[in-house]
């Protein structure tokens, strides 16, 4: 039924498939489809995890019951063992899983009693890793029943081993069609941020373009350096919650809008953060998707157009001191208590003390009351 004849034919009509897939000419469920048409009883998917398992990229599949195909993608996806399988394998690997990891190895795992076992007929599978570069890993795994496994091991994986230049030249179109979206969007970004800095990075934090301000902080290293790509901050400690907002902003979290205060000895910068939109591709049949990205502006403080009143007005309307008024000017940039004591050489008992006696002062209780009013009497 499998001659060599039969496989060739088979591969080529699949690997035609993908080449339309990818192009956008026929949807991506028709791969699977065709795999399954070929080698009946089986179920075949085209599915790719992002990087910490924690979200389907996407998922076509064929012959899968409605109900676990539900479960799978809301939860079964996320601890399935075989994709920890594909992800420490080579891109273009072919494995059967009775000679690789048997399904019997899974015994024990929610997702061979809860998902798998119930099916009765998926115990047998082969598969092939099509990429786990970036921010994804993309398999392509079909199953089967046990008693097939004799007849469909061998073809399929030959097959599989067949489809491998198709699956690359899809992956490589799909890269170089995002790449060029990325780097299209994060240029129009920068382009007429001439007044500050201004950088673009990714969610892993790798530098994504600058301008000519941008590049030379980066040169100094003061407060943005770049080691192997990758961004961070000249205050260590910094690093951390520049990370923890870029997190948030490529997952569509909200955020603080405050600016991040970021200061060493000599200098403070405000730090202020933006999604950039990628624009979707027209073709619809690309593997992998734009990375989201996020612009970052620098700024120094005295750059920074004033966004309380005149310290005379102050002065005179609330009777604060020279002293009050310059932690009120820290506090209203975004900086935490902590930050402003730092940012004034003083305490941070003493910028506690200095507070709540703004805070009678003012008629307010806590900071961002206190920065509220102050904008409001610019």
């Amino acid at each position: 039924m499998y001659d060599s004849e039969a496989i060739a034919r088979i591969a080529a009509e699949i690997g035609e498939k993908v080449d339309c897939a990818v192009l956008g000419q026929i949807p991506w469920e028709e791969v699977p489809r065709a795999i399954v048409g070929a080698f009946p009883g089986s179920m075949a998917t085209l599915q790719s995890l992002s990087a910490n398992h924690d979200r389907l990229n996407f998922l076509y599949v064929e012959n899968v019951d409605p109900a676990y195909l539900k479960s799978y993608m809301e939860h079964y996806a996320f601890v399935n063992p075989w994709a920890e399988h594909w992800e420490s394998v080579p891109s273009g690997t072919v494995a059967l899983s009775e000679r690789e990891y048997p399904a019997r190895l899974l015994e024990g795992t929610e997702f061979y009693h809860d998902w798998l076992k119930p099916q009765k007929n998926l115990e047998a599978a082969a598969g092939i890793k099509v990429s786990g570069e970036g921010d994804s890993l993309i398999f392509l795994p079909v199953h089967y029943d046990m008693a097939q496994s004799a007849d469909y091991d061998d073809p399929l994986s030959h097959v599989l081993l067949r489809l491998r230049g198709n699956l690359a030249r899809a992956m490589h179109l799909s890269t170089q069609m995002t790449t060029g979206m990325e780097r299209a969007a994060a240029s129009a970004a920068i382009v007429e941020r001439q007044d500050c800095a201004a950088i673009v990075v990714d969610a892993s934090l790798r530098l994504r373009a600058a301008n000519d301000m941008a590049q030379q902080l980066l040169s100094a290293g003061d407060p943005l350096r770049v080691h192997q790509g990758q961004v961070s901050l000249a205050p260590k400690g910094a690093t951390l919650r520049f990370a923890e907002i870029i997190h948030a902003l490529t997952r569509s979290l909200p955020i603080d809008a405050t600016p991040l205060v970021v200061r060493n000895e000599n200098q403070t910068h405000l730090l202020s953060f933006a999604a950039i939109p990628v624009s979707a591709s027209t073709l619809t049949g690309l593997l992998t998707q734009p990375q989201p990205l996020v612009l970052v502006l620098v700024r120094k403080p005295e750059a920074t157009p004033s966004i309380i009143p005149p310290a005379d007005v102050l002065s005179e309307v609330f009777m604060l001191t020279p002293a009050e008024i310059r932690l009120c000017n820290e506090l209203a940039v975004g900086a935490s208590l902590a930050e402003a004591a730092a940012g004034l050489g003083i305490s941070v008992e003493t910028a506690r003390v200095r507070c709540k006696t703004i805070f009678q002062k003012t008629q307010t209780h806590r900071q961002i009351e206190l920065v509220t009013l102050l904008r409001s009497l610019r």
